[in-house]
């Protein structure tokens, strides 16, 4: 019902695509009787009902402005579905009108049953059609901002992975180098002096690593608790949804031939009675599930037109050979089923492969965008890491074992076990340097500033880090809370992008005032609520609400469980 709405109210109901299938069918299927029933009477009809769809869209074109015009949505969705019983209502009296100037005769059938049929037609095609595209525009521009945040967070990762790259061989130069120059100094003569300039030497090499790392873009977590990014200036690349090839799924159960007989039900009610057209529904239904079966029997075929055209064809000729068992003296209209059957089904079909594909565009450009964000910080992630170990080793350990020989050859002449010794000593430092090691864990602190860096190209984000949730959340299994935080940022961030046009958001990671032992992590950002937010949660302990201007996406951790033996245990469990 919600995609329904927002088809009818989003401001594009009436199309040019809805304008040629509502000819197609005006046309073809929705005819008014004119004269006898066979297919001189039959053609007498297109033509009335042709000419007659021109004016009924020429009233429809203000209603196609107004439309457009419009800010609010239950205004345009109240103008649409008045302009729908507004033409239902003049369609048989324009018919009647043209058939008595064209070929003298009036058209049969009870005026109410003739509204009701264009009715229900009407809304059901029209809403149909307002789906399918209402579905590929939304995909069309929430795949467009998620393409745009995907480009500036892929050239974001690329500049911190090269910058970690870069950081690297820098300390690997560095360890070489001072190696270097350690050997030089230790074959000259060795003095206070020499090694105290060597000392200099180590901290300058130290220094240049900071400054390295100092200047590569981040965003951290200050002192109060907040983290805080710039966006820098964004250009709008071009970008292109891509599609495969066109699908015609199986339409769901009962929906081909129960939308059919919907729509046929008033007219074999005037024509037939109550038992014959409620026949004729009940009829109309077995043969859409047997017809639904035989498609699901083999999955590719739904994917060939010709055989889903087919299948359906031949469902519309065993429903025309029903009509004219039920109604013997229908005549020519017996046939209509055959060509309006299938073209019901492929609607229908369109429209679940529209649902269809853009849930799954949407889901491979959200999943393509956290997999960015995801490696942006953990480039960040391993140059810090890498920075911070190589600072420490030279300032410590290396100028340690400087200080310690240094004091050594300032009381005495330089003996080979000093040498050994320092050279032992420096030698293991540098090792250490060249060779990676494992990260560290990493705090929830860290994380949230190494992903807020991340996203700092597409949006503006401030996060306020409850010192207490802090000290919660790190003493929880660190690694397994530190996983949950950063996807449950991700995915607000993820649907902030998707489902609006605001570049900023907020973070709050806070105790719930309600529940001890549970931390709320919650995502704010400006925009509407779209219903497809609420479906896409992967988790119960999720909630996406509406907060004056805001949606926000708030995410409930457990971090202190109470078992029945009355033992506590820390750990991160999602309530």
């Amino acid at each position: 019902m919600a995609i329904w709405w927002n088809a009818v109210s989003g401001g594009a109901f009436y199309t040019r695509w809805s304008a040629l299938t509502s000819l197609i069918v005006a046309a073809l299927f929705s005819v008014p009787t004119v004269g006898t029933p066979d297919l001189d009477g039959y053609l007498r009809a297109v033509a009335v009902a042709a000419l007659g769809w021109l004016p009924l869209a020429a009233l429809i074109v203000p209603v196609v402005v107004a439309e457009l015009r419009s800010r609010h949505a239950p205004l345009r969705g109240a103008l649409v579905i008045l302009s729908l019983v507004v033409v239902s209502a003049l369609r048989p009296g324009i018919n009647d009108t043209l058939s008595r100037a064209l070929f003298d005769v009036t058209p049969t059938g009870a005026p109410m049953a003739r509204v009701l049929t264009n009715l229900a037609t009407a809304l059901a095609l029209f809403s149909i059609v307002a789906v399918i595209t209402s579905r590929h525009a939304a995909s069309r521009a929430a795949k467009a901002r998620l393409d745009i945040a995907f480009t500036h967070l892929r050239a974001d990762g690329t500049a911190r992975a090269e910058h970690a790259r870069r950081l690297r061989q820098a300390i690997v130069d560095t360890a070489d180098s001072l190696r270097v120059e350690r050997d030089a100094m230790l074959a000259g003569t060795i003095d206070f002096d020499g090694v105290r300039a060597y000392a200099d030497r180590v901290r300058g090499a130290s220094h240049r690593l900071d400054a390295l790392v100092r200047a590569a873009p981040q965003a951290g977590v200050d002192a109060g608790g907040s983290v805080s990014a710039g966006r820098g200036e964004q250009s709008r690349p071009h970008t292109r949804a891509t599609h495969g090839p066109l699908r015609l799924p199986a339409p769901p159960w009962l929906s081909v031939l129960g939308l059919y007989g919907c729509v046929c039900f008033p007219f074999a009610v005037v024509v037939g009675g109550p038992f014959i057209a409620a026949t004729g529904v009940l009829g109309g239904l077995l043969l859409d599930l047997a017809t639904g079966a035989v498609l699901r029997r083999g999955a590719p075929a739904t994917r060939r037109i010709a055989v889903f055209v087919a299948t359906w064809a031949s469902s519309g000729t065993v429903m025309a050979v029903l009509t004219i068992l039920l109604l013997p003296g229908i005549g020519f209209l017996a046939a209509v089923p055959v060509l309006a059957v299938p073209v019901v089904a492929v609607l229908l079909s369109l429209c679940r492969d529209a649902l269809q594909r853009v849930r799954r565009d949407e889901e491979r450009a959200a999943t393509s965008l956290v997999d960015a964000a995801t490696r942006s910080a953990a480039a960040a992630h391993r140059a810090d890491a890498e920075s911070a170990r190589a600072v420490d080793v030279l300032h410590g350990r290396v100028q340690g074992a400087c200080v310690v020989f240094a004091a050594a050859v300032d009381e005495r002449a330089a003996e080979p076990a000093d040498a050994s010794a320092f050279i032992a000593r420096t030698d293991r430092a540098f090792d250490e340097l060249i060779a990676p090691q494992p990260a560290a864990t990493i705090s929830v602190r860290t994380a949230l500033g190494e992903l807020v860096g991340a996203w700092s190209s597409v949006l503006d984000v401030a996060v306020r880090l409850d010192p207490v949730a802090e000290a919660a959340l790190d003493t929880a299994s660190p690694e397994r809370v530190v996983d949950i935080v950063v996807s449950t940022v991700n995915e607000a961030f993820v649907n902030a992008v998707k489902h609006s046009a605001a570049r900023r958001a907020r973070v709050e990671v806070e105790p719930s005032p309600h529940a001890g032992g549970i931390v709320l992590v919650r995502v704010s950002a400006p925009g509407s609520l779209d219903p497809r937010a609420r479906r896409g949660l992967g988790s119960a302990s999720a909630r996406v609400f509406a907060d004056g201007g805001e949606v926000v996406f708030e995410r409930r951790i457990a971090v202190i469980r109470q078992h029945v033996s009355g033992v506590t245990q820390v750990g991160p469990w999602i309530t």
